[in-house]
């Protein structure tokens, strides 16, 4: 068969890796998703109330922008490393 997983395959050892990976992958674009719909709704509400403030309102909105892009790579980050020690790298921890 062409496809992982299809119709009368058997599957093996070497097929664990990637059953693995469609499970994570389909559970973390649910989580994912979830959290993007999460700022997108903060940022409209931010961004509303920031529309009141004249000329100050393209300062406030890079502000938050940065902001959120700093947490992203501060988390992000923090996810290399967690995944680098379940995966025993250590060099990128020490």
């Amino acid at each position: 068969p062409g496809r992982f997983n299809a119709p009368g395959e058997t599957l093996g050892l070497a097929d664990v890796p990637v059953a693995v990976a469609q499970a994570l992958g389909g559970a973390g674009a649910s989580f994912g998703t979830t959290i993007l719909d999460a700022i997108r709704g903060f940022n409209d509400v931010v961004f509303e109330a920031v529309g009141v403030l004249g000329p100050f309102t393209p300062v406030i909105v890079a502000a938050v922008v940065i902001a959120e892009v700093v947490v992203a790579i501060v988390v992000l980050r923090r996810i290399v490393y967690i995944v680098a020690d379940l995966l025993q790298l250590g060099g990128l921890t020490e």
